[in-house]
């Protein structure tokens, strides 16, 4: 029995491995497929907050990606979104909306 427990957990072990390779792959395919004329926008936010703006911009298909990294300047913390051509104004728009229920400070096009 000892010995079927070890393989069961390895086996969950290397299947885990095996997500996060594919899903290391899958980010780094996403990162190359970016259009060079993506435009970015720099959001100043809580760290804790930048998972609902994520659910909310998701729910606009394809509008825009927020990504997860972090840019901190002058002690203060920006979320990058990648914004396709043309609809830069939309997702202002959905940022002005959304600090209604969010605290969000400065939005930048450079840093």
């Amino acid at each position: 029995m000892a010995g079927l427990r070890g393989e069961a957990r390895g086996g969950a072990g290397v299947g885990a491995q095996t997500r996060v390779r594919a899903q290391t792959q899958a980010q780094a395919q996403a990162q190359a497929e970016i259009p060079r004329d993506t435009l970015a926008l720099y959001v100043e936010m809580r760290e804790r907050d930048i998972y609902f703006l994520e659910t909310i911009v998701k729910g606009y298909d394809g509008i825009a990606h927020v990504r997860r990294d972090w840019l901190m300047r002058n002690g203060r913390r920006f979320v990058k979104i990648l914004v396709p051509p043309g609809l830069m104004d939309e997702v202002l728009a959905i940022l002005k909306r959304a600090r209604r229920y969010i605290p969000i400070g400065e939005i930048r096009t450079e840093l």
